[in-house]
């Protein structure tokens, strides 16, 4: 079986580590199999601000970016997505990060222009599934900030093995 922390919060006040909460558990009868913290992939994905859209000179539906990745940094980076636009956050992923999927993001030319990343929509980073544009977050962001930390997406999961002398933990 496997439970959130966020779940079980709802039900009891807890200010324990995933670890501590996990003793705790198996102590108490019910064997903790795994902690896994379910959006850790995140956390190399940044927030980047979108500073300059182009158009692509050799491709109608392709867009050259200038994105600030954060620390002073912009990148270039060759979008498809119809809704970029100057100004907007999103999230981005630089070369060297691993998507879902084990989709490697590499610095590359696309249509002879440099990409040094890739702005992701939701369904890329599999929190949506809406492929039709990049992530639009609404709001004010740092640049660089992770992705996970700057929607305040943390939560644990638990993979609990129920034993037999324990059927009651089997209602929901």
């Amino acid at each position: 079986m496997k439970v959130t922390l966020s779940w079980i919060k709802e039900y009891i006040s807890l200010d324990l580590e995933p670890e501590e909460i996990a003793s705790k558990l198996t102590m108490a009868g019910l064997e903790v199999d795994a902690i896994e913290n379910l959006y850790a992939y995140l956390q190399d994905i940044v927030v980047a601000k979108v500073l300059e859209v182009k158009k692509h000179p050799d491709a109608d539906k392709l867009s050259c970016c200038v994105v600030d990745t954060g620390n002073s940094t912009t990148a270039q980076i060759v979008c498809g997505a119809p809704n970029v636009r100057v100004g907007m956050y999103s999230a981005c992923a630089l070369p060297g990060v691993v998507l879902p999927g084990d989709v490697k993001i590499k610095k590359s030319k696309l249509r002879g222009q440099v990409s040094e990343g890739m702005l992701c929509s939701g369904a890329e980073l599999r929190l949506d599934t809406d492929a039709a544009g990049i992530m639009d977050l609404s709001g004010e962001y740092v640049p660089g900030t992770p992705l996970n930390q700057a929607l305040d997406f943390a939560d644990t999961v638990f993979e609990i093995d129920l034993t037999p002398n324990r059927p009651d933990c089997l209602r929901a």
